[in-house]
């Protein structure tokens, strides 16, 4: 029987806590599920105890295999590595349910998944499992009787091979260790690179999915953006231009074309005005994310830093290219910074002559104009099917208002 008498400056937990402490306790793990030992928290001032054990899990085997350990030839691993049904929660590495369990003859050491990286992983938290190497007693004892002896330490073995003071489990800077960890490493590596895999992929879908459905949105939304959102005045074409809208002037930011119709294989500018005075957050370099919503165009720049717009004051732009590649009814830019998150719909035709099919007679190319007051000009376009006008024939055109007056042949 042993007896520890701690200092009072030490700080015990609460039972409950220690109580569960000690049952996850690394170096107990056998001990505690050994059916010929019965250990027992007792709580002297409240008159009560609690049997501990030790997690129980469960889980699919991936890896079982015995190996050996190169540069050691008396040596062999026992790794069996197992996926649990979910993933471990991160926890201090003395106290953890998930983690390989690092076995000598008898004692375990720790439980770890060999790489840092790996610990920092979620994709390595499905997995548990015991590599059991006898051969670290081997080591071990042999330092041990060398540093009796007072001898020279053999290069294969020049530290102890476990952390003396029983904090670290093994020690990683030993070329056995080393040698073994990376064997181990070999085996488990594969493992969590297929679960990431796994995990892209079923993101990769749920994303298509919900991508489509969005898209599906935005086509529904194209010929209302067609009527009502786009303005063919110059200043939605010419980044260089002004911006007066009352979107900017209400919201503090605008993304223009709000919806655009492009050709296979031709390109247009897109671009984000930002007031400061409405997001003083930004300054000139902030960075404006730009994520084409499917594979049917595509952005020359991802990322956009934000610069002094050349004719308007207080307000800052990101400027870049978007270029069809597929034809599609409708697909779209998203941009993000910050709390803004906008997109733009776009339509992508095969040739521009696919852009008027749709036109069966004599007609304005959109149902509604608006124009600005203090007189802005506004284009309006006549379309009709080559059949009705087969040569370039003159029109008349006249308002019904005398508030607008009608320039141009």
């Amino acid at each position: 029987m042993a007896s520890l008498q701690l200092d009072s400056s030490v700080k015990v937990p609460r039972h409950d806590r220690l109580v569960q402490d000690v049952s996850k306790l690394v170096v107990l793990r056998d001990i505690l599920s050994s059916p010929d030992r019965t250990v027992v928290i007792k709580d002297l001032n409240n008159n009560r105890e609690d049997e501990l054990h030790a997690p129980v899990l469960k889980g699919n085997v991936r890896i079982k295999e015995t190996f050996d350990i190169p540069g050691y030839p008396s040596a062999t691993a026992k790794l069996v590595i197992l996926r649990a049904p979910k993933q471990f929660e991160r926890e201090w590495h003395r106290f953890r349910t998930g983690g390989i369990l690092v076995k000598a003859g008898h004692a375990v050491h720790e439980a770890t998944l060999f790489d840092s990286k790996l610990e920092n992983d979620q994709h390595a938290a499905w997995f548990f499992g015991r590599l059991v190497c006898p051969y670290i007693d081997t080591l071990w004892n042999e330092y041990d009787d060398a540093n009796e002896r007072r001898e020279e330490y053999n290069p294969s073995n020049p530290c102890p091979v476990v952390d003396p003071q029983r904090k670290q489990g093994l020690t990683r800077d030993h070329p056995f260790v080393q040698a073994l960890y990376g064997e181990a490493l070999k085996r488990l590596r594969p493992l969590v690179d297929n679960e990431r895999q796994q995990a892209e992929g079923q993101r990769a879908q749920v994303e298509s999915k919900e991508t489509r459905k969005r898209l599906n949105k935005l086509e529904s939304a194209a010929a209302k953006f067609m009527e009502d959102k786009q303005e063919d005045d110059e200043a939605s074409r010419d980044p260089n231009r002004s911006d007066d809208s009352t979107k900017l002037k209400e919201k503090g930011y605008t993304l223009n074309p709000p919806f655009a119709q492009l050709v296979c294989g031709h390109s247009a500018k897109f671009w984000l005005n930002i007031r400061q005075g409405a997001f003083p957050e930004f300054q000139v370099g902030s960075d404006v994310q730009i994520k084409c919503l499917s594979d049917e165009v595509i952005t020359d720049k991802s990322i956009c830093g934000l610069q002094p717009h050349p004719t308007q004051e207080n307000v800052l732009r990101a400027v870049w290219t978007i270029t069809a590649k597929k034809v599609t009814p409708a697909t779209g830019v998203r941009v993000r910074i910050g709390p803004i998150v906008e997109e733009t719909v776009i339509e992508v035709f095969a040739s521009e002559a696919d852009k008027y099919k749709h036109v069966t007679q004599l007609q304005f190319a959109r149902k509604h104009y608006r124009v600005l007051t203090d007189n802005k000009r506004k284009s309006v376009v006549l379309v009709a099917p080559i059949r009705l006008v087969p040569v370039a024939t003159p029109f008349q055109v006249t308002c019904s208002s005398s508030d607008f007056e009608i320039c141009g042949k």
